[in-house]
């Protein structure tokens, strides 16, 4: 399980793959954001948080399960995009901009195992973490702000 701002960290589904994951489900209260679309324009709505969802799939060769509040209320305007993702990417089910309940049938040990053996790309077993070591080594960021990343770049690499 996750929860809405760890989808922004590819960590942090790494992490679960790495652990044995095979569905990696995220809760979430997304909210429309700079950057998504709106209805009224005849486009989809949420369309970042979307994305999210078949990148982690992809990338791990999971499946990836995110069910997001809809509608407004008190707390937000929230975009929805409930989706179920395989782990070649594709969206197996969605909810869109609507209330409602996402489901799929799928054989989630064939369709990983199927995936991990015929796809390309094997990024999970291809990975090569010799090449990112700073990612382990989380006291190089420790005081970072924003302004700082773009001055520090080499240092953190």
């Amino acid at each position: 399980m996750q929860i809405c701002y760890d989808q922004e960290f590819p960590e942090a589904t790494r992490e679960m793959t790495l652990k044995g994951a095979e569905i990696v489900c995220e809760l979430m209260a997304w909210e429309h954001f700079i950057g998504d679309t709106l209805e009224e324009e005849g486009k989809r709505v949420g369309y970042p948080v979307e994305q999210f969802g078949i990148v982690r799939a992809m990338e791990n060769q999971i499946y990836f399960v995110t069910s997001n509040m809809v509608g407004k209320n008190e707390m937000g305007d929230f975009c929805g995009a409930s989706q179920i993702v395989d782990p070649n990417g594709l969206v197996l089910a969605s909810c869109g901009t609507e209330e409602c309940i996402v489901y799929a049938d799928v054989d989630v040990r064939e369709g990983i195992i199927s995936n991990r053996a015929t796809w390309l790309l094997k990024c999970v077993k291809d990975r090569k973490p010799h090449a990112y070591k700073c990612l382990a080594n989380a006291q190089n960021l420790q005081g970072m702000t924003p302004l700082q990343d773009k001055d520090n770049i080499a240092e953190i690499k």
